[in-house]
This record gives C-alpha cells, sequence and structure tokens, in this order.
C-alpha cells in the first residue's frame, strides 16, 4: 500500500506538529493521521468484453504515537473517502477510470493488447486529500475466433471499429471502440473502408488522412503499420486511399481520384502495393501514339492472372488487365467495342463464385446486367452475350439504389437498398421488396454486404439505423430458389449508427 498527500497540507502539517512539540512541555500524547491499507488484489487475465469483479480489502490503521505500531482494524466510515480504478499502460498513459466504487464490477473494453495494464485503486481522504493506492496487472486477451467488423464515425466525426464476433466456445462477444482504445492516429476525414487480408492476418482500415492496418489478433498498432512501408513508390506516412477491392485472389487499392495499385499479398513475408496501373500505354490508350492517365472505378471483376476487369471512367469502357503471379506488373489491354460497352455508365461491379456481374446504365438510360464467366481453359473471364440482359427498373428503383452488392449464391442475385427497404432484382419480373418473415423492420439501410468467407453462415449482411438511435446489425441466408425470401441468422443490436463498411475476421 502506498500513501501520499499533497505537498502544502503535509508542510502545515508538519509545522503545526513543530509548534505543538515546542509549547507542549511533555505531552507525548498526539493524535496521529489515520491510514488505510488495500489488499486482496491480485493480477487477472480477461478477455475483450468480459465482465470483471474485484473485491479489494479495506482496513483502517491506528498509529500509536510512541512506538509507531500500526494496528489494523475494520474500515471506518467509507463515506469519508473517493474511490476510482484507473487503468494506465506500462508507461503510466491513462487508458480510462474503470469505476469509482469500492468494489470494481464493469464490462471490460480495454483494448487488447501485448502488454498487460497498469490498474490502480485509489482511495482518497476528502478532507486531507491523502491518497492510498495499490494495483494489479490486467491483461487483456482476445477470444474472437470470428466477427463481423463495422466501419463508421463517431459523434465526433471520427472513424472507428466494433467487432461483434464469437469466442471459439462459440460465446458472443462484442468489442467497441477498437481504433480509439489502440490511439490509430487517422481517424480524421471521414471512414472509407475496412478489410481483412488474411494472409497476414493485417485489418486494413482506411480513412480520409491515411490507411494502415491493426494485428488481428491483437488489434495492435504501431507507427510502422501504415500503407507507406508496403508501397514501391515512396509516399507520406498519411497516404490514403478510398477503397481495397478484393476479387478471386487480388487486392486491388483505389485512392478518391482513381488511380489503382495491386497489392501481392501472396508475397510470403511482405506484400507489396505496386506502382498505380491507370496509366494506359499507346494503342490502348483513347490518344493515338501517347499515354494516357485515366480514373478507374472502384469496382473490379474477374481476378484470373489474364482478366482482371477494370472500368475506365474516362474512356466509359470495360478494360481487361493481365496481372503477372505476385501483383508487380499489371498493364491493362482495350477489350473489343462489343465487349467494352463503350459510352455506358457503370453502376456497380462485383464477382461472385465464377461469375462477374456488371450492371450498366446506357446513353438512352436502359439498365444492362452484363456477364463474364470464368472460362476454365483459358484461365480468363470472357465475356458472355447470351447472359447479358435489359434490367426491369421497377418505379425507377434502380435510379435510387444504394448498397448494390451480388448475393454470393449459385446463381448471383441482385440486392439493393432504398431508404428504409431491402430490394432484390429478380430475373423477369423488375424490382421485388425481400420477404424476411416479419423479423426485420428496417430502419434508413447503412451498408448492404455479401461476404464470401462469411457465405456458410450468412450470404446478406445488412445494417441499418435505428429509430432510437443507434443501429441494428442482421446476418441472413438466402433460399437459392426463391431470392425474395431471406432467414434471419444473426441478428445484433445497439450497434453503431451510420455503419460505412463491414467485413468478416476469421
Amino acid at each position: 500500500m502506498k500513501r501520499y498527500i499533497k505537498t502544502w497540507r503535509l508542510s502545515l502539517l508538519l509545522a503545526i506538529t513543530a509548534a505543538a512539540c515546542y509549547s507542549d512541555k511533555g505531552n507525548y500524547t498526539y493524535d496521529w493521521l489515520p491510514g488505510v491499507v488495500i489488499s486482496g488484489l491480485k493480477d487477472t487475465t480477461v478477455s475483450a468484453g468480459e465482465r470483471l469483479r474485484v473485491e479489494p480489502v479495506i482496513s483502517s490503521v491506528i498509529t500509536e504515537a510512541y512506538n509507531r505500531q500500526q494496528v489494523l482494524q475494520e474500515f471506518r466510515n467509507p463515506d469519508d473517502y473517493t474511490y476510482a480504478w484507473e487503468a494506465r499502460t506500462r508507461t503510466k498513459t491513462l487508458r480510462g477510470t474503470l469505476g469509482h466504487g469500492i468494489v470494481l464490477d464493469t464490462t471490460i473494453n480495454l483494448a487488447i493488447s501485448e502488454e498487460a495494464y497498469w490498474v490502480i485503486f485509489k482511495v482518497t481522504e476528502k478532507k486531507s486529500g491523502v491518497i492510498y493506492q495499490e494495483s494489479f496487472l490486467l491483461t487483456v486477451k482476445n477470444e474472437i475466433a470470428s466477427g463481423l467488423v463495422l466501419l463508421y464515425e463517431d459523434a465526433e466525426g471520427l472513424a472507428e471499429l466494433d467487432v461483434a464476433g464469437v469466442t471459439p466456445a462459440g460465446e458472443d462477444r462484442y468489442v467497441a471502440g477498437v481504433l480509439g482504445q489502440v490511439d490509430f492516429p487517422f481517424r480524421d476525414g471521414g471512414a472509407n473502408f475496412v478489410e481483412f487480408e488474411s494472409a497476414r492476418d493485417h485489418l486494413w482500415v482506411g480513412t480520409g488522412t491515411g490507411t494502415g492496418w491493426l494485428n488481428r489478433l491483437t488489434f495492435a498498432w504501431k507507427d510502422s503499420q501504415v500503407a507507406q512501408v508496403h508501397m514501391t513508390q515512396a509516399k507520406p506516412a498519411g497516404y490514403t486511399f478510398q477503397d481495397m477491392v478484393y476479387t478471386s485472389g487480388y487486392w486491388f487499392f483505389v485512392t478518391a481520384e482513381g488511380e489503382v495499385s495491386p497489392y501481392s499479398s501472396n508475397a510470403a513475408a511482405t506484400g507489396m502495393i505496386c506502382a498505380s496501373i491507370n496509366l494506359l500505354p499507346p494503342g490502348v490508350s483513347a490518344i493515338d501514339e501517347k499515354y494516357q492517365e485515366i480514373k478507374i472505378a472502384p469496382y473490379f471483376g474477374g481476378g484470373a492472372i489474364n482478366s482482371a476487369l477494370f472500368w475506365d471512367e474516362t474512356n466509359k469502357r470495360m478494360l481487361k488487365c493481365p496481372i503477372n503471379s505476385t501483383a508487380t506488373m499489371a498493364t491493362p489491354t482495350r477489350l473489343p467495342d462489343t465487349e467494352s460497352f463503350h459510352g455506358h455508365e457503370l453502376r456497380f461491379m462485383a464477382t461472385a463464385g465464377l461469375v462477374t456481374g456488371a450492371v450498366l446504365k446506357t446513353p438512352a438510360g436502359e439498365y444492362l446486367y452484363a456477364n463474364y464467366v470464368y472460362n476454365s481453359s483459358g484461365a480468363a473471364y470472357e465475356y458472355r452475350p447470351e447472359f447479358t440482359r435489359v434490367l426491369v427498373n421497377t418505379n425507377g428503383l434502380l435510379d435510387q439504389a444504394k448498397n448494390m452488392t451480388l448475393s454470393h449464391t449459385t446463381t448471383p442475385f441482385i440486392y439493393f437498398s432504398v431508404g428504409n427497404k431491402l430490394y432484390v432484382y429478380r430475373e423477369g419480373e423488375g424490382c421485388a421488396e425481400v420477404n424476411t418473415g416479419g423479423v426485420a423492420a428496417f430502419g434508413e439501410i447503412t451498408c448492404v454486404k455479401s461476404l464470401y468467407e462469411y457465405a456458410k453462415q450468412a450470404q446478406l449482411i445488412v445494417a441499418d439505423n435505428s429509430a432510437g438511435g443507434g443501429g441494428t446489425l442482421y446476418a441472413f441466408t438466402i433460399d437459392p430458389a426463391e431470392s425474395r425470401q431471406l432467414t434471419l441468422v444473426k441478428k445484433v443490436e445497439g450497434t453503431p449508427a451510420n455503419v460505412k463498411d463491414i467485413t468478416y475476421l476469421y
């Protein structure tokens, strides 16, 4: 047990004591300040999101003036003291106050860390300001075997992450405020994307001011964990990306200006974010015998070594991009005009299974669904005109569509949201509202995702804003024979509002 007293009070106490000794002339009975002894604190390990209860043993100390012998008694006058449980790092940086009672009983939402926290229990006498304290080490471990990671902006507009996960034993575990807890430095400028790169257990986060990653096992953050470390072209640490897109074995980083950089995540030790591929060579560019810098849309398809598919927003056409096995070389080539949909507007493109689907708007205002199907003999995604069709724009819903995605089922279905409604496009019928069996009354839908790695548990993830504030997360399976029919697998209430992006951690 350690005791502290404010300096001025100590000086005053010494002065008064000295004066008393001088004038007392033989009276050796003193009023000593009672002390406090704290015991019963032990080093503890908990999981993030677990409830922790600590009951310390507090005793009052009576110190006899003559022999200074300490006698412990039952704690007296507990209302004369205040209490605080402070969590600090090993360098004594305050991470938060866990409680203000004699007994600590709280849910631990401290960041998972490789180093234990120093939890200090302070008992402060109100009258004198004397502080008594004891401490113990608290290790916060990550028992999330898998889970959905939600990217959003908090009340102050800062990017933040929550994880709705499960433990190896299958118990639900929710970890809130990960970025704030680990002091992720790039939280300003809006929330752009979150993606999990399983090859190196990196949880990538992109905001308006920077892109970096957290360690998957500990959520730990270090200054070296920035995109710049991976880049083959020198960039400042705050260099950022708008999106990070995966398609059939390859990652691509996209800036807000439409620069696209392949990421060689298959490298054994350290991946490389390669030079941007949005510079078209002569013969591919729209400028005869000259290079042309273009803007590429943040939607990719294909993914086989010689047939990644990009959309050239500058020239409004589809490009094919052969990529070598490490993604260190990639030069787009031009598709034939009959396959490139030159002059159209791309609304959405994604790959589901062996099919890449693209939703395009023609110059005349019609909507097309174009298909590029994997051909194993040529190891490429090839345009299939027999599967391309005009979409029925029911009540103009496709004009309002947001959060468009392809489901990961045998036959890809197109899902999208309009306000608080979730729709699916049905072949030959147009847009139809989904049926959840009455288990979901959506608020404003902010994010709809189809996550390939999560498909064994649920094919469609939906985040919305609840009427009373906050949000709700839904995970559905899809009836492969009836695209309108969704079955609720999991519902998590009290999630953040305005979720921007979702990924699956496994």
